[in-house]
């Protein structure tokens, strides 16, 4: 769809010429003084507030940023790195961009939505509080440092994903339908609800303690489950 087109749609959708084209301009312009405040935003340490950075062009990564104490918002943006920063004290959302990198990140208190990520793997992160969502994320191996999810872990269509690594603790569920290279659950030891291995070559559960749901296997006939502690319930789906 071109640029006139999505005008038009936004158009008939709002009703309204003049807000039409407001938005139009926020989505497809960079507008030079939203870009100077943001370069000035990124030379300091700490930020306060929401940070959007949603189609912004021109900058690599976040410059001296090391803690964010609100959101960020990259969507549509060519930001490459997180760079320096090590803490989000609320939402990631990176779906569908271009990052590659996480740079120092460890910790964000809210949710990450990755969703389609080009990364190899989570890098240095090694807690997320709310929701992590890394699927249809084709290049992603493992997830790095990654120890602790409060939320859901979605990896589903993960393709090259060969193993959760260090993760230890999920406290809501985890999603892995169509992740075909995924042979290992690493360290995995707490599930809160349900553990989905759909499609995987994983061959053993072995040091899973604790499943609050329960383990449902489709189309992954290796798993081995005579070595899982009694009370983990499993179902599996043909």
């Amino acid at each position: 769809m071109s640029n006139v087109d999505d005008l038009v749609l936004s158009i008939l959708e709002e009703g309204s010429l003049t807000k039409s084209i407001s938005n139009f301009v926020s989505k497809h312009i960079t507008d030079p003084i939203r870009h100077k405040k943001i370069l000035d935003i990124l030379k300091n340490s700490e930020y306060r507030g929401n940070l959007d950075l949603s189609n912004i062009e021109g900058i690599p990564d976040l410059g001296n940023l090391k803690v964010v104490y609100g959101n960020i918002d990259l969507e549509n943006s060519t930001i490459d790195s997180l760079g320096k920063l090590e803490r989000i004290e609320g939402d990631l959302n990176a779906r569908h961009t271009g990052l590659r990198d996480l740079g120092e990140l460890r910790y964000v208190k809210g949710d990450v939505d990755m969703a389609g990520c080009k990364m190899v793997d989570l890098g240095n992160l090694e807690e997320v509080d709310g929701d992590l969502d890394i699927s249809f994320s084709s290049n992603i191996k493992d997830l790095g440092h990654l120890r602790y999810v409060g939320g859901d872990l979605n990896a589903d269509y993960c393709t090259r994903l060969e193993s959760l690594s260090r993760l230890e603790e999920v406290d809501g569920s985890i999603h892995l339908m169509g992740c075909n290279d995924l042979v290992s659950i690493g360290w995995l030891k707490k599930v809160g609800r349900d553990l989905r291995l759909i499609n995987s070559k994983v061959r053993d559960l072995y040091k899973l303690v604790h499943v609050g749901g329960s383990i449902i296997i489709s189309n992954s006939s290796n798993v081995d489950v005579s070595g899982l502690r009694k009370g983990i319930k499993v179902k599996r789906v043909w």
